[in-house]
């Protein structure tokens, strides 16, 4: 079509009256009306504006113009849109100022009254869509780096309880491959904390949010866990609840070292009212066994010898009490030398072996290489003795008590481990605070000092208990 011919379309009235309608001019797309070949006969306000042209320029800049030469697909694109009546590709086009930008072009042709065929392109901008397409794009990357690489577990599930989808946090915290639990409901919640799984999946499931929710689930190996849940509802496109998603983190280390804390500033507390009565109790004390003994030496008494000597022993006890009180306070003294560890087992396992074998329990040692520490001998002898008197009064009649020492990581670990009865969650929890005893006869306060001794030599005691299993452990660091 020549170019005579363009003007002569142009100039037709009816085309005239079709192309400058209201709906041209006044259309939010941007439109142009082409004829062979990619000449542009017209295009609408839309269309200057997207290329920052006028329109006589759009004219002059015809087809190719428009469109960005390093775009390699421009003859595939305008090969398909000369051959369909309707098409829609896209490339990248150029503005006025040189910048490009990705668009949508979607031609439709038409015969106008005098039998020529043009085409009308309708220009869509795509920078925004893709600006969105790749933003969102890399919001779905970032939230799966979250998912895949957070250390805390994030579990999915449907309103049933039944798993979705896990992290990998969630294999590590609870020791459970994925392929093994997924589309089941989880073996994690041991029965006397069913009650916390149901009031959250209850308030959850009802549209609320719960946040650091405090309870206690169980791995695979069945040892528990202290964890912190914070679990929130999902919802699809209309609205509508269709899933839970929880996000848990393993506190149990936090809450051990609460728990130490709490521990010693009640033994520290313990500790520092003993050192303020103990001079105030012992002075009487002394006088009122004195007198006792006095009593004792005279002739006239001995049908009162029996009485008289309960009640020596008993201010001997009540003593020896307040000597433990004083060892709790964890400014005492201690008198620090390089010792090995091993040695004093050693030299203790004779008097330790007789105690034992006095009270039919096995005793067996099993001690590795360590290296020297800085520890004061007697107060190690002393949490050695407490530690290994408890064993025995844990146990039964022919249960076994094994010391073993071992070295890992820069530390030497000192385990008394015993077989026999588990001791339960709710007893483990409070062992070690003062006057806490499960015994008939006691003063709860042996562990206490193990736990003081503990401390003055800045080492960690941890206790397990578990499958007719129980240990004690104390960790000392190697300086």
């Amino acid at each position: 079509m020549s170019q005579n011919n363009h003007c002569k379309i142009i100039e037709d009235g009816n085309l005239l009256l079709t192309l400058n309608c209201v709906l041209f001019q006044h259309r939010p797309e941007a439109l142009l009306v082409s004829a062979g070949h990619g000449t542009i006969l017209t295009a609408n306000p839309a269309a200057c504006a997207m290329f920052g042209l006028t329109k006589q320029e759009i004219i002059k800049a015809g087809r190719r113009g428009l469109i960005d030469p390093a775009d390699p697909r421009i003859e595939l694109a305008l090969n398909h849109l000369e051959r369909s009546n309707s098409a829609t590709i896209e490339l990248t086009l150029l503005r006025s100022d040189g910048s490009k930008f990705p668009a949508i072009l979607s031609s439709t042709k038409f015969e106008d009254k005098a039998g020529y065929t043009l085409t009308i392109l309708a220009i869509l901008d795509m920078t925004s869509h893709y600006k969105v397409q790749e933003n969102y794009g890399l919001a779905i990357e970032q939230l799966r780096a979250i998912f895949e690489n957070a250390t805390d577990a994030i579990a999915i599930f449907d309103l049933e309880g039944t798993l979705i989808q896990a992290n990998k946090g969630f294999e590590e915290i609870f020791g459970w491959p994925l392929a093994e639990v997924l589309n089941r409901r989880l073996p994690v919640t041991p029965p006397d904390t069913m009650h916390h799984a149901e009031y959250m999946v209850k308030k959850v499931a009802a549209g609320e949010s719960l946040k650091d929710f405090q309870t206690t689930k169980i791995r695979k190996d069945g040892t528990r866990l202290d964890v912190s849940i914070s679990m929130s509802p999902m919802t699809n496109c209309y609205g509508k609840i269709h899933a839970l998603v929880a996000i848990v983190r393993d506190i149990t280390d936090r809450k051990k070292i609460q728990a130490m804390a709490e521990r010693a500033e009640k033994l520290h507390l313990v500790g520092q009212m003993a050192a303020g009565i103990a001079h105030e109790v012992r002075n009487p004390m002394t006088t009122v066994r004195g007198y006792l003994q006095m009593l004792q030496r005279r002739p006239e008494n001995n049908y009162l010898a029996g009485q008289l000597n309960l009640m020596i022993e008993e201010i001997d006890r009540a003593n020896s009490i307040i000597t433990e009180f004083l060892s709790l306070a964890k400014d005492k003294r201690v008198h620090l030398e390089r010792k090995n560890l091993n040695q004093i087992i050693e030299n203790v396992f004779p008097l330790i072996e007789a105690n034992a074998l006095e009270k039919d329990r096995i005793i067996k040692i099993e001690l590795g290489h360590t290296s020297s520490l800085l520890i004061d001998q007697h107060e190690i002898t002393q949490l050695l003795l407490n530690l290994l008197q408890n064993a025995i009064e844990a146990t039964d009649k022919g249960d076994t008590i094994t010391i073993i020492t071992r070295e890992e990581q820069r530390q030497v670990a000192l385990t008394i481990e015993n077989t026999g009865p588990v001791i339960p969650p709710e007893i483990l929890h409070s062992l070690g605070t003062p006057f806490f005893t499960t015994k008939d006869t006691g003063t709860g306060l042996g562990l206490a000092m193990c736990y003081s001794i503990a401390e003055r030599h800045h080492a960690n005691l941890s206790i397990e208990s578990q499958e007719n299993r129980t240990r004690f452990t104390v960790r000392f660091t190697i300086p």
